[in-house]
């Protein structure tokens, strides 16, 4: 897996890819999708509030097909209507080990956290 200057993720056909949250100083409430848009995990993620969370999925189709993972970090405000102090999600993206990776830290809102995670097979 590479990181494109589009902010894509490129894989090899049938590579694993491996997406991992880590929630800091907060319940790990994100939500995974069912499934990524190319198909079933390989291996799902676990129910919140397990931390850390992976979801694996294998990267399939022909050059330039396109598997599209959206997730929402929930964050749950205190009475006051406040967030904890230091809550965060660590986001770790793994494909072919050889490879990049890709780590990105979301801290909480306004307004509501979510992020869209493309990748696009770009060789075989």
């Amino acid at each position: 897996m590479r990181l494109s200057p589009t902010g894509e993720f490129l894989v090899t056909a049938g590579e694993q890819v491996c997406i991992t949250l880590t929630a800091a100083n907060t319940s790990n409430l994100a939500a995974f999708p069912a499934a990524p848009s190319c198909g079933p995990w390989s291996t799902p993620p676990p129910p919140a509030p397990t931390n850390p969370r992976t979801g694996r999925f294998i990267a399939n189709g022909p050059i330039g097909a396109t598997c599209v993972v959206d997730i929402v970090f929930n964050f749950v405000p205190d009475e006051n209507g406040e967030y904890p102090g230091g809550a965060q999600y660590e986001v770790r993206i793994q494909g072919n080990p050889e490879e990049d990776s890709f780590s990105e830290t979301v801290t909480p809102p306004p307004p509501v956290q979510a992020r869209q995670y493309v990748f696009r097979t770009d060789r075989v």
